[in-house]
């Protein structure tokens, strides 16, 4: 279902829905709002830990935009995750009822788009912040690096549909957590 999803996507990226001219990014600001899934790519040392998916995951964007190319911005974002063990007093009750939490994520980012002033931009992004740990295995904030890749289509002069995938690393407890953030993103340039 995510596959079909992406695809369908992916090809009204690369479709001419519409004639759009050149947008000017210059001095500009831009906000986004993306929706969709949280991953955790790596297995947990402990498998009583191991959690699944998020439910889903959904966030803001805020950039400015000062040159044609590159960006400065925060990201606010989280995903609810569902099954998670409930902490009973100081331990974790894995045979009991099962709880859920959001995972949130807050970054400064840097952002450098290539293709400018046409309708289809692709771009890198990197940034710097806090994601909430992943119950059980760890609690509260833990400093976090992120990188993505995107593309992003502009449909007409202000709006826009966009594309990500965005890896995000933090550490727990025990371990290096790796995380991806696939969304689709809807965009507006002021």
């Amino acid at each position: 279902m995510i596959a079909k999803t992406v695809l369908f996507v992916f090809a009204i990226l690369l479709l001419p829905l519409q004639k759009c001219d050149a947008q000017d990014y210059d001095k500009r600001v831009e906000a986004s709002f993306a929706i969709g899934r949280h991953f955790v790519l790596n297995d947990y040392i402990d498998p009583r830990l191991q959690v699944g998916d998020s439910d889903g995951y959904m966030c803001v964007h805020l950039r400015y935009n000062f040159t044609e190319t590159q960006s400065a911005g925060v990201r606010y974002g989280g995903g609810d995750y569902d099954g998670l063990p409930r902490l009973v007093g100081e331990n974790y009750d894995f045979e009991g009822i099962r709880d859920s939490d959001w995972v949130k994520d807050l970054f400064a980012t840097y952002r450098y788009s290539w293709r400018k002033r046409q309708p289809l931009r692709i771009y890198f992004e990197t940034g710097l912040g806090v994601s909430g740990a992943i119950r059980p295995s760890d609690k509260d904030l833990k400093f976090a690096l992120c990188f993505a890749v995107g593309l992003k289509r502009f449909i007409g002069q202000h709006w826009s549909l966009g594309l990500e995938s965005r890896g995000v690393g933090f550490r727990q407890e025990k371990q290096t957590i790796n995380v991806n953030e696939l969304t689709f993103v809807l965009g507006y340039l002021f």
